[in-house]
């Protein structure tokens, strides 16, 4: 497979490659290739689909694995296990337009949805909940929701400087 490429192959647009995994993982709206999960999911949705039972080449095979598992770029990677610079990225750009293709013909099917991004519980939720779990336990304590302002702290502290008591130690 290491010969000259004809013509070069150029990889899908990272809009594009970002819906893919959202096909199978559910990501945040502001995703990118600079987020430290993006080759982990590209490789986990590589394996989800036994595209590595497709690859006869143990070249490319090598190649494709070196890409989706170091933080290396694609010309490093080429270099390192080619000797060449554009090799090594042609064999990822096809894998990558390969799968990319076979993937959006299953969403095109109606095989693969988008799997909705839950966002993470804020700190004042959580905060509730565990207000309503000690209520309703019956545990005589209250986690204020917001914390209380220097201000106030302060006034607090000079008013209660004077008689300590056992909140104020």
């Amino acid at each position: 497979m290491l010969n000259n490429p004809n013509p070069p192959i150029k990889a899908p647009k990272e809009k594009l490659i970002i819906f893919c995994i959202s096909l199978y993982h559910s990501i945040p709206p502001v995703f990118s290739r600079n987020n430290f999960l993006f080759k982990s999911l590209l490789k986990s949705m590589f394996d989800t689909r036994n595209y590595w039972k497709k690859l006869k080449d143990k070249k490319e095979k090598e190649i494709l694995t070196a890409f989706l598992t170091t933080k290396e770029t694609k010309v490093k990677i080429s270099e390192k296990l080619t000797g060449r610079s554009y090799w090594g990225v042609y064999i990822i750009n096809k894998h990558l337009q390969i799968i990319h293709d076979e993937i959006m013909e299953d969403y095109k099917n109606g095989l693969l949805t988008v799997k909705p991004y839950k966002k993470p519980p804020t700190k004042t939720e959580i905060t509730k909940k565990l207000n309503e779990y000690y209520t309703k336990n019956g545990i005589n304590k209250k986690i204020p929701l917001r914390k209380k302002n220097t201000e106030t702290l302060v006034n607090e502290w000079k008013k209660n400087r004077n008689n300590p008591t056992k909140d104020t130690l």
